[in-house]
């Protein structure tokens, strides 16, 4: 039996996302996951050395 977030992938394994106004198309999921949340992480970490200093 499938588990819950294989059901909600889509058949298709393209993926767009749109980050800092720039708009990448990738070809696998997991790729275009791993991306995402590098750039989350280096967002996070950057605002908050910009909050304390």
């Amino acid at each position: 039996m499938l588990a819950i977030p294989e059901l909600a992938m889509p058949k298709s394994r393209k993926a767009t996302t749109v980050c800092n106004g720039r708009r990448e198309v990738w070809t696998d999921h997991e790729e275009a996951k791993e991306y995402f949340l590098e750039t989350i992480i280096v967002f996070l970490l950057f605002s908050s050395l910009s909050i304390s200093s």
